[in-house]
Parts: C-alpha cells; sequence; structure tokens
C-alpha cells in the first residue's frame, strides 16, 4: 500500500480544501464519485500492474523487443477500455451515482456524474501511468516509479490549492486528471531513458 501514498496525500488535501472552500452537496458528491471512479478503473489498474513481472522477465532474458511488443497491445487494450468508460460514465453516470446516494439527492447524483464524465476522459493517461510505472518498477528501476509518484502528489496539492478556490467542484474534477499528466510528463521520457540505458548494458553484457 505504500506505493499508493502519494495518492492519498493529494486526497487528503483536496478533501481539506473542501472542507474551506465547498459547501452543500459538493463534498458528498466528491466522495461518491471517488467510489465510482475506483470501480471503472480497477481494470485498467489490474493491466497496468500485470507489466511489472513481464518487464522484469523479458529484462533477463534480455528481450526488449517483447517488452516494446507488449508495451504497445497494453496501450491499445488501455485505449479501448478508457473509451468503454467513457461511454460508462455518459450513460450510466446518475445510475451508478445512485449505488452510493439515495435517489432523491439530484443535485449530489448530477454532481457524481459530471465528475465521472471529466475524470473518464483522462483515463488514457491514467492508463498509461499505470502502464509505464509498473513497467519500468518490473524492469528494475523503482526510483522512477517514486518520482512519478511524487510528480502526482504535487499535482493534486497544486489542484487543490489554486483551482479549487477559482474554480470550486470544477477544480475538484481535475485533480486527478491533472495528476495523471503530471504524471506521463514524466514517466513517458523515463521509459525511453531506462530502455537506452538496459539496450547499452545489452551491447556490454551487463544485464544479469
Amino acid at each position: 500500500m505504500k506505493k499508493y501514498g502519494r495518492y492519498i496525500c493529494g486526497v487528503l488535501t483536496i478533501a481539506a480544501l473542501l472542507g474551506t472552500n465547498a459547501s452543500g452537496p459538493v463534498p458528498v458528491a466528491w466522495a461518491a464519485e471517488q467510489s465510482g471512479q475506483d470501480a471503472l478503473r480497477q481494470d485498467g489498474q489490474t493491466g497496468g500492474e500485470a507489466r511489472e513481472p513481464d518487464g522484469g522477465q523479458n529484462v533477463g532474458a534480455g528481450r526488449l523487443d517483447r517488452i516494446s511488443q507488449g508495451l504497445k497491445s497494453c496501450i491499445m487494450l488501455g485505449a479501448g477500455y478508457s473509451v468503454a468508460a467513457l461511454f460508462i460514465s455518459i450513460f450510466l453516470g446518475r445510475p451508478l451515482a445512485t449505488l452510493f446516494l439515495d435517489v432523491s439527492e439530484l443535485a449530489v447524483i448530477d454532481n457524481v456524474r459530471f465528475m465521472l464524465i471529466m475524470n473518464t476522459v483522462f483515463f488514457f493517461p491514467l492508463a498509461l501511468v499505470n502502464i509505464i510505472r509498473f513497467l519500468i518498477q518490473g524492469m528494475g528501476f523503482p526510483t522512477f516509479a517514486i518520482l512519478a509518484g511524487v510528480f502526482e502528489m504535487l499535482a493534486r496539492g497544486l489542484a487543490g490549492f489554486l483551482l479549487v478556490p477559482l474554480l470550486g467542484f470544477t477544480g475538484v474534477t481535475l485533480g486527478s486528471p491533472i495528476a495523471w499528466i503530471f504524471a506521463d510528463a514524466f514517466l513517458i521520457p523515463a521509459y525511453f531513458h531506462v530502455r537506452r540505458t538496459l539496450e547499452a548494458k545489452l551491447a556490454e553484457g551487463t544485464v544479469v
């Protein structure tokens, strides 16, 4: 659970600011949406975690080409799942919200649906975060995975301190997407750096 500490820190920042800058149905909607979003993204999270042992096995076998093939396949699957999750949020967002809320709380349900849509629009960047972070970790560079988490935490903190006071609930909905984009901005170049490093080591015969 330690690897999700940066997510918790960022969420707590936004939650604290919700308590001081938001009122009415907003905090309840945010909490309910997190439950719905967690349900929608479980498949993508599992797919990302599967890349970790795959990356380690193929580095050990000296088959970086297999890593590239697997990465491309996972990205395609992530894109397809992101589109599916977006359609579910658009057409089933309200029914999903009623799993956690009373049907009479119309304002809260509308906020939950809005936040689900805003987050699932950015599920592809989230898929990249999960896929590349676990892959890099499996390839033997766990520090990069940790640093990606730091970028996420910083982005959530910035969203909490800057966007929530300015935009209210819309600022809350942008917290996770901005965090995912920040993490991708670090992880994508990091992956190519890791790959070049391993290619050099393979050429020297120093990869065990």
